[in-house]
């Protein structure tokens, strides 16, 4: 049975884990920053910023969340970091998570969500094109020389 709960402190161990599967590097900010954010009370956290797990019987496998853009437009979210646990990938679930988000999302009367990848991470940009994300902009040697950033974006 799929269950997807709001990220805990006390989960965010497993959710580096799993992010560490598919990028070391970026794995180690990701516990800074979770162990951070997560270590504050539930209240001086907000509600600006939200993150969930994926759990299949009683196992992790997948995380995801977003955060709301601190500007005038208040209906604009980013998508946080997301990864599904090795072996589970297009099984779906990346696609159940993301479906969770927006109709959070729509709760909140969000208007787009955005999410900015590598354009050497092909799986992830057919991923989010196949949910329904378009292509926004491209920001050329972003992360270095011949690496682009893509900023993709859907409607909620």
């Amino acid at each position: 049975m799929i269950k997807i709960k709001e990220l805990t402190k006390s989960k965010v161990i497993e959710v580096v884990a799993i992010y560490k599967e598919h990028d070391k590097k970026d794995s180690e900010i990701i516990k800074k920053v979770y162990t951070k954010f997560y270590s504050k009370p539930k209240k001086q956290r907000g509600t600006n910023i939200k993150d969930y797990i994926l759990i299949e019987d009683k196992e992790i496998i997948g995380f995801s969340g977003f955060n709301k853009e601190e500007t005038e437009t208040k209906d604009i979210f980013w998508l946080n970091w997301t990864a599904i646990k090795k072996g589970h990938e297009q099984k779906g679930y990346g696609k159940i998570l993301l479906k969770h988000i927006l109709k959070e999302l729509k709760k909140r009367k969000g208007r787009k969500l955005y999410v900015s990848t590598s354009s050497k991470n092909t799986n992830a940009n057919e991923f989010y094109k196949s949910i329904g994300f378009n292509k926004e902009a491209q920001l050329k040697d972003y992360y270095k020389k011949g690496e682009d950033s893509i900023i993709l974006s859907i409607n909620v």
